[in-house]
């Protein structure tokens, strides 16, 4: 696993209580959280399927952060 990944993990969470940040639109919603993680299985499906090798700092990120933004775009 890409070692930076826990670090960003953290800086996300304390994105909400950082008293100088921007508010975004829709944040009311998102609240900066992401989405479900993808299982390995499910991407090792999705590559088959499209005949593509997702890059493992990528994969990394979907199977141990999340599989959307942390934003409603």
């Amino acid at each position: 696993m890409d070692p930076r990944l826990p670090r960003l993990r953290r800086k996300l969470a304390q994105i909400p209580f950082s008293p100088l940040r921007s508010h975004s639109f829709g944040e009311e919603k998102h609240r900066f959280q992401l989405g479900r993680t993808v299982s390995p299985a499910t991407l090792d499906a999705f590559e088959t399927d499209h005949g593509v090798v997702l890059p493992a700092p990528y994969r990394d990120f979907l199977t141990f952060l999340g599989a959307t933004g942390a934003s409603p775009f």
